[in-house]
């Protein structure tokens, strides 16, 4: 079934262009639903095409509506991430999502496996990561403005850092949460989804800074030689940390990710 709308634009007191941007996001974004993993027939989005009426320059128009819709798309993107299960959405899977998506927009994408995060001595991460049967990984994006952003620009572009946690499935570790409070944790890689999300819309915003992101991926479970209460690890800036309950691990993978980011020397 194919299901289409159109809708003409009357006087909102917004532009034209503006209010063609609104409809088009909120069309979008209200049309979403997470459908991979259902099992019966009906999962056809509620609607297939949107026809927007509206007067004004047909360019702008177009212009305005395709950056609304990347945003849009950004944010189905991070919402497709959050809904996965963190049985299917590993570390190793996080992160080619991730490359695929930054890379199809042209940032630059940069992947530490397990070998390269302990060569960085991301200690925190590979704490966190001891009581996994997966690997983790750390993903950096880079996004440059283009030549022609830059050619509006009077002097270098500031740099901006963004960091996100990437804890892909969070049972607490050895001080495991309650089965109650363990629904929901798949989502633990939200902050990493949204900022890889954010990334990769702005080529398409145009935005004039340079803007550098790093997203550890781990989850935190259970394992035999997971981390135990009383345990010691040192950071890359040389600090060490005793961890006294396993279930703090975001501030663990976000530590690190933080000296990276600091090491930019972001504005």
């Amino acid at each position: 079934r194919h299901r289409k709308a159109a809708i003409e634009l009357p006087e909102l007191g917004l532009a034209e262009t503006r209010a063609a941007s609104v409809v088009a996001e909120a069309a979008m974004l209200a049309n979403y639903s997470y459908v991979q993993l259902r099992s019966d027939d009906d999962v056809a989005p509620r609607l297939n095409s949107l026809t927007i009426a509206a007067e004004g320059d047909l360019r702008a128009l177009r212009a305005e509506v395709a950056r609304s819709t990347s945003v849009a798309e950004a944010v189905c993107f991070a919402r497709d991430m959050v809904n996965t299960p963190g049985g299917s959405l590993t570390p190793e899977r996080f992160a080619e999502f991730a490359v695929e998506r930054a890379s199809g927009v042209g940032l630059t994408v940069e992947v530490l496996d397990a070998d390269a995060i302990a060569e960085q001595r991301l200690g925190g991460i590979l704490a966190v990561n001891k009581g996994s049967s997966h690997p983790p990984r750390l993903v950096k994006l880079t996004y440059e403005p283009s030549v022609d952003v830059l050619a509006d620009l009077d002097g270098e572009p500031a740099t901006v850092a963004l960091v996100g946690k990437g804890i892909t499935f969070d049972s607490g570790g050895l001080s495991i949460k309650p089965a109650d409070a363990m629904v929901g944790m798949k989502m633990d890689m939200a902050g990493a989804a949204a900022v890889i999300a954010a990334m990769c819309a702005l080529p398409a915003l145009g935005v004039p800074v340079k803007v550098v992101s790093f997203t550890p991926m781990t989850d935190n479970m259970t394992g035999p030689d997971a981390q135990r209460p009383g345990d010691v690890y040192t950071a890359r800036n040389g600090t060490t940390v005793e961890v006294l309950n396993t279930d703090a691990e975001g501030r663990l993978v976000l530590g690190e990710a933080l000296v990276l980011a600091s090491e930019e020397q972001p504005d």
